[in-house]
């Protein structure tokens, strides 16, 4: 059962890093595109290395 749930959670998960990347990429000046995947991957860890002291 519990490996059941996990699946349906995994397959359900949003793509929020893929929608953040655009959203980011639009609002960078053209040509950084670097600029914005940089952002996203810093907003990324700081949210896996803050988030589970928040629930401790």
């Amino acid at each position: 059962m519990l490996i059941a749930l996990a699946w349906i959670a995994g397959a359900s998960l949003p793509p929020v890093s893929m929608a953040m990347r655009i959203a980011w990429a639009r609002r960078m000046p053209e040509g950084h595109p670097t600029a914005a995947y940089s952002l996203v991957f810093l907003v990324q860890e700081v949210a896996i290395f803050t988030g589970p002291s928040c629930l401790a």
